[in-house]
């Protein structure tokens, strides 16, 4: 049987130190500046999905609040590190993660995303899995709004 986990609105941001911007309050209106709480509620999800036996993960609009790169490297890890393999997964950008620039989605695929993928294709002793690809397999699958 076939099961789909969808995901939606995960509004990643990464924990710091001192107060976020004025561009991060402004578009966080009405939620919560709590970087760990928004990750530790992904990491939930994410193992949940695991835990019922989805087929495939779809992550859908708004990955991360602002589009920064910083945000799109912590989703990478945390994607990574939740076991779902990278060919299980379709994410689906939304508005905020074009709030990094016009480019921000692309440098994210290309980037952390990417390395994600080639992290997760590593056998265990570190070496390259002879069907790893340089690719990131969402390129082919993802929607863009831009």
């Amino acid at each position: 049987m076939f099961r789909l986990a969808h995901l939606s609105d995960v509004h990643l941001l990464e924990p710091r130190s001192g107060v976020y911007g004025l561009a991060v309050q402004f578009v966080s209106v009405h939620r919560r500046l709590d970087a760990e709480a928004r990750i530790a509620k992904l990491k939930r999800a994410l193992a949940t999905a695991v835990a019922c036996g989805a087929s495939h993960v779809v992550v859908s609009g708004d990955l991360t609040e602002t589009g920064e790169p910083a945000q799109f490297e912590l989703f990478a890890e945390v994607l990574h590190d939740s076991g779902v393999r990278p060919e299980d997964v379709t994410l689906v950008p939304g508005n905020h993660d074009a709030y990094g620039g016009v480019s921000a989605w692309r440098r994210a695929v290309e980037g952390p995303l990417a390395r994600s993928r080639r992290r997760a294709r590593r056998s265990p002793d570190g070496s390259s899995n002879a069907t790893a690809s340089p690719s990131c397999p969402w390129t082919s699958r993802v929607t863009s709004r831009s």
